[in-house]
């Protein structure tokens, strides 16, 4: 951030001899992540990464449309509808923060439980259908996810695969038997899927690794970013309280995927402004896949169309654009959930859903918020993501009435994917 307010919105420099071409320009990123033919991801497949070298993150051309083809329908409508599984971890996760007003720190919690929950749907593993060795065993492998990420050490290479390896062998016994009972709807399986693409457990372990990656890391570090507002800002707690209270579901009753989607406006506002501060990856890669240009960023004034030689490595921050005065406010660089409220008009109220409600979520320019990317490589399980915070939140604002920080250190971000707080979330 400090770089691109000294330098400009887009600028050129070199790492150890290697050139980059940096922007935060919504013309420049629109090009960058719309032109996936001149842009490419393929650059990053670099051997001290070696659990995500082949997987959908990094991946090109039919390799990427074809693992994006396989992964969208894990992500459907229908599916996240069923809260039955997200109703077992939570319960399970809110069983862990003790009722005596001693400390817990939430952010290994929230991990565990969107890794947790990100298994169910990109292996079908039911909560009911795992051991308690397994669930031992996936506990800490949810723990070290990260590790195993970066790692190309014994556990990288087998944790993972251990883990599936019991799973594996259950989808083909099914197969044989023909896939259940007769007239019985077959449930869409990412991992049933993919082995119809490929038995090769390298690249398995590659779709496999990615995908998990997305549906543990970047929801845990969302919630752990959110409570840690809500810890220091009682004021935010309040109104959060407010609007799940207005759902009318008093303490018990869970909420239904349309309470999620149709009310809930300060909690959307609350999850959209964690997202603008923190985003859950901070900086992006892309390489120039051939000549090509980028809008705007050259000629004496900047504001000229900047060639790009092929080759050339492109980074973007979705941090630095996030905190944008020219496009924020003044106040960019504050937690503020209202800046993404409008009001409703009388006759917006009178036409409205039928739920009470004063305010509406505000729309922002294109090309200036992207928590989840943009274009054809958008995250295909945004939507999931929002669900699964949404209803995990509600269910812990159901559950208590209160937070209290127990952390007084400032904010500090631990880097990685995707960014975390670095000394946790301690309430």
């Amino acid at each position: 951030r400090r770089r691109f307010a000294a330098t400009g919105n887009t600028y050129q420099g070199s790492v150890l001899g290697m050139p980059f071409l940096a922007t935060i320009e919504p013309a420049n990123l629109r090009a960058i992540f719309t032109r996936i033919d001149d842009f490419s991801k393929s650059g990053r497949r670099i051997d001290w990464w070696p659990m995500l070298q082949g997987g959908i993150l990094v991946a090109d051309g039919h390799e990427w449309k074809t693992a994006r083809g396989l992964l969208q329908p894990a992500f459907s409508r229908s599916k996240l509808a069923r809260l039955d599984e997200l109703e077992h971890h939570a319960q399970e996760l809110i069983g862990k923060i003790p009722r005596d007003g001693g400390t817990v720190e939430l952010q290994s919690l929230f991990l565990q439980f969107t890794f947790d929950a990100g298994l169910g749907l990109i292996v079908g593993q039911k909560h009911d259908q795992v051991s308690e060795f397994e669930k031992g065993e996936q506990t800490k492998l949810g723990k070290n996810m990260a590790l195993a990420l970066f790692e190309a050490g014994r556990r990288s290479k087998v944790g993972m695969l251990r883990l599936l390896d019991p799973v594996d062998k259950e989808k083909k016994v099914e197969e044989q038997k023909g896939g259940g009972e007769d007239g019985d709807e077959k449930e869409y399986i990412f991992f049933e899927e993919l082995v119809h693409v490929t038995t090769d457990r390298i690249q398995l372990r590659w779709e496999l690794s990615t995908a998990m990656a997305g549906a543990r890391d970047t929801t845990g570090g969302l919630l752990a970013h959110i409570f840690w507002e809500l810890a220091r800002r009682p004021d935010v707690w309040a109104k959060l309280q407010a609007d799940v209270d207005g759902l009318g579901l008093g303490e018990d009753k869970k909420p239904s995927y349309d309470d999620l989607k149709l009310g809930l406006v300060y909690l959307k506002a609350i999850l959209n402004e964690s997202l603008r501060m923190y985003p859950n990856i901070g900086i992006t890669f892309r390489w120039a896949a051939r000549d090509t240009t980028l809008p705007t960023g050259g000629g004496p004034d900047g504001k000229s169309p900047c060639f790009v030689p092929r080759g050339r490595r492109i980074i973007t921050s979705f941090n630095a654009l996030h905190h944008r005065k020219d496009l924020w406010g003044d106040d960019a660089d504050e937690f503020r959930p209202e800046r993404w409220l409008e009001e409703l008009s009388q006759t917006q109220r009178e036409e409205g859903t039928g739920r009470q409600k004063r305010f509406k979520l505000k729309s922002v320019p294109n090309w200036t918020y992207l928590p989840f990317g943009a274009g054809p490589r958008i995250c295909p399980g945004q939507h999931f993501a929002m669900v699964e915070a949404q209803y995990l939140i509600v269910r812990i604002m159901q559950t208590f009435r209160r937070i209290e920080c127990r952390d007084d250190r400032p904010y500090a971000e631990e880097a990685g994917i995707p960014i975390t707080v670095k000394h946790g979330t301690l309430v």
